[in-house]
């Protein structure tokens, strides 16, 4: 049998995987719920993060003596 060359053939995965609601994908109400949740939870998780890093960001600064004026 004959062998096909595919090493000069590339494939994007975005182009291989097709959004949830074009491939007609159905959640049910407890799923979006539940979906719903976790992104809550982790917008949470981001925000506390995001404070975390300001909080030593500023003590940083502030242990060096800089001052924003001086910038």
């Amino acid at each position: 049998m004959g062998r096909t060359d595919l090493s000069p053939v590339s494939v994007d995965s975005t182009t291989v995987r097709p959004h949830h609601d074009a491939a007609g994908m159905r959640v049910g109400k407890h799923r979006k719920q539940a979906l719903g949740g976790a992104a809550q939870k982790q917008e949470t998780a981001r925000r506390q993060g995001a404070d975390r890093r300001n909080r030593a960001d500023r003590a940083s600064v502030e242990a060096s003596g800089a001052d924003a004026s001086s910038a």
